[in-house]
Order: structure tokens, then sequence, then C-alpha cells
């Protein structure tokens, strides 16, 4: 896996985990990951970010990056689930978040103690900060 391929997989991970259920709810799969994958087309990655990422080794980037599939699998496919309930929901996106605080702590510890800054935004939506290990 590639340091772009991995830092793709986490915009697709965010970009659900924010836009949520106004995103997925009621569309195919196709259709989702078709509007992800536009959204993650449009945006970049920094020098910094892509810097960081490549310090990571490929078996971590690889092992956090099914741990970001998975996520990303586990949240389109409740949110698309009609038996689902609220509370599969917030499990779901709970999951995602701490995923995504995960795969930012990796990249924090991989550039001296320091988030680049096109995703320091995450760490304070997803109040990475305050998520226990």
């Amino acid at each position: 896996m590639t340091g772009l391929e991995f830092i793709a997989m986490l915009a697709q991970l965010a970009t659900i985990a924010k836009t949520g259920k106004e995103l997925l709810f009621g569309k195919s799969r196709e259709a989702v990951d078709a509007e992800v994958q536009r959204q993650v087309d449009e945006s970049t990655a920094s020098p910094e970010l892509q810097q960081a990422v490549a310090k990571i080794s490929l078996k971590v980037r690889e092992a956090y990056g099914r741990r970001l599939k998975k996520a990303y699998d586990r949240y389109v496919d409740v949110i698309n689930d009609p038996g689902a309930r609220p509370y599969d929901w917030k499990d779901a996106r709970d999951r995602a978040q701490y995923d995504i605080c995960g795969v930012l702590e990796l990249v924090k510890q991989h550039n001296s103690n320091s988030l680049p800054s096109d995703v320091k935004n995450l760490w304070d939506e997803f109040a990475c900060a305050n998520r226990q290990p």
C-alpha cells in the first residue's frame, strides 16, 4: 500500500464519518463509494502529510489500512441496514472515529510529534485528544 493509497483510505473514512447518514442513507453502496471517491479526488495531501506517511513502515500502513477499510465498510453497511438502530449508527461512527484518531496519532508520531496542517482539523473535529486508547 503506497502512502497516497493510505492517505486516500483515511480521507474516505473521514468523509463518511463527517457526513454520516446525510451522505449514505438510502443510497446504493456503489453510489456511496462513488460520492466518497469524488470527494477524496477533489482533496489534496500536503507534502508534509505525504512525508510523514512515507516514514510509516509498509507493514504498519497495511495493518492500519485494513482497519480503515473495515471501519469504512462497517459504517456504510450499518447506515444502509434498514434494521439498524440509532445505537448501531452511533457505535459504527464511534469505531470509525476511533480508527481515524489512531491513524492520526500514528502520523503524529512519525512527524516530530505534530500533525500536518491538512489533518489538524480532523484531530480537533473527532476530539482525538480526548479519546482513550
